[in-house]
Parts: C-alpha cells; sequence; structure tokens
C-alpha cells in the first residue's frame, strides 16, 4: 500500500467532502484560481498548449483555467480513483487521467510527454521538504522551454506570531461563510488541526521559491497572498539563453510560439 493510499485523501468520502465544501474552507479560492488563469493566459499564447494539472481532485483548478479553451489539452494527474473519475465527468471525457500518487510520480518519474503549463491546487503541502524539491525539478524537466509553472498552496508562515494571526483569520472566514451559506459549519476547526494531520506538511515560500530557483526556474515569485494560501511559481527559459540573458526580458519574448 502506498503513502497515498494509507492518507485519508484515498477514501472517496473525504475527497468528495472537500469538493462540497471548498469554497466555504479555503479562503477566497475563485480569487487563487483567478490568479493561475490570469498568468495562463498572460504568458502561455502560443497556439495548442499541453498543460499538466498536478493533484487535480475533481479538475476544478484546470478547468478554471482553461476548461472552455480548445486549444488546451489537459493531462490531470492524482493518487485518488474517484477524484479522477469525477475529473472525467467534469470534463466531459476531453482530458487524459494519470492514476499516481506524488510519491509514485517523482519515485518512477513516468515520461508523460513535455508540457506548456504545469499547475497543482493545494496538494504540494502533503509532500515532505524533499519530495517538495523532487517535484519542483521533475516539473522543470518535464516543461517545455518557455513554459510555465504556477502552484496554489497552504504554506507555513515565517514567525508564529504571523501565524496565529493567520489562521485566526481562516478560521473567521469559515465562520462566515459556513453561515451565509446556511451550513453547518463542518470544517471550522481546520485552521488548529491543519498542522496535526501526518499527511500535512507545509514549507515555507522562501525555501520553496528558492527550491524552485535551484531546479532552473526562472522569474519566480509569489503572485497573490492570502494569509497561508499562496500563488508562486515561475518559468523555464529557453535552451541557449542564459539566466541573465532570461531575465532582462518579459516572458512573452521567449514563448515558444514566437
Amino acid at each position: 500500500m502506498s503513502q497515498f493510499q494509507k492518507s485519508k485523501w484515498a477514501k472517496a468520502e473525504t475527497a468528495q467532502a472537500y469538493v462540497d465544501h471548498a469554497d466555504i474552507f479555503i479562503p477566497e479560492r475563485r480569487r487563487l484560481y483567478g490568479v493561475v488563469k490570469s498568468y495562463f493566459e498572460a504568458f502561455c499564447t502560443a497556439g495548442a498548449v499541453r498543460a499538466l494539472d498536478l493533484g487535480c481532485g475533481d479538475g476544478a483548478l484546470s478547468r478554471a483555467i482553461g476548461g472552455e479553451d480548445g486549444r488546451v489539452s489537459w493531462v490531470l494527474l492524482d493518487g485518488s480513483e474517484s477524484m479522477l473519475g469525477k475529473a472525467q465527468e467534469n470534463f466531459a471525457g476531453r482530458v487524459q487521467v494519470v492514476h499516481v500518487s506524488f510519491q509514485e510520480l517523482i519515485s518512477r518519474q513516468p515520461d508523460l510527454g513535455g508540457f506548456d503549463f504545469i499547475c497543482s491546487a493545494l496538494a504540494i503541502h502533503h509532500l515532505t521538504w524533499r519530495e517538495k524539491s523532487v517535484l519542483f525539478k521533475y516539473c522543470h524537466q518535464a516543461l517545455n522551454p518557455g513554459g510555465c509553472l504556477a502552484v496554489v498552496d497552504v504554506v507555513l508562515a515565517p514567525a508564529g506570531g504571523l501565524e496565529h494571526w493567520y489562521l485566526q483569520r481562516w478560521r473567521k472566514w469559515i465562520e462566515e461563510k459556513a453561515l451565509a451559506a446556511g451550513r453547518e459549519n463542518v470544517f471550522g476547526n481546520i485552521p488548529d488541526t491543519y498542522k496535526q494531520g501526518p499527511e500535512n506538511t507545509p514549507d515555507t515560500l522562501a525555501v520553496q521559491l528558492a527550491a524552485m530557483e535551484e531546479a532552473g526556474f526562472a522569474e519566480v515569485d509569489v503572485f497573490y497572498k492570502q494569509g497561508i494560501f499562496s500563488v508562486f511559481g515561475g518559468y523555464k527559459p529557453k535552451a541557449g539563453i542564459s539566466r541573465d540573458e532570461a531575465d532582462a526580458f518579459p516572458l512573452g519574448a521567449y514563448d515558444p510560439g514566437l
């Protein structure tokens, strides 16, 4: 049994509960996904685009980015077979799905072909620091030159006082959204317990951005932040162009289609 299969996320009922209540317990979820969509639209400007959604769940992020965009060919990867089934339904079967956990992906590193865009939402924090580093290197290798990586995830606050404030804001968001939706606050204790689960191993933004740069990504940055919820990423420079040269020009100058 794999590490993922041992976790609560392998249970269909847990994964479904996440989907049913995501807008309640994830602060500004739609805005976070909207930032990734904006990043995608700004820098993936060449013709056909091949994209990979890591830890896709029911495909919410990939649908928000380009679910109706016919030029995008999506590959959706997740360790949950039930969530992949939901994703296929939501895309009406117009996607390729890969039933593989993150641990299996970084250990086996299957050849899924090259991608122009890779994204992930609220999944990478389940990996250890070493696994995150290996995953960023895998993403860099899997991207075509000029391709982009965008991550939405919870991150560890750099100080205890900040974390206390961030969790307080998160708790208030859940309480208000549950009340407005007329639903029972079934996730109200998440801000107090999310780090207690062995499946949650968040790291600070600083160390993850540094790991992306070490993997070879350029223009690595934080695109948006709401407490511990962040959108960050970078892009893979074209071969034969130095990092100094790449940093001197906008991303669009190195788009594969230009």
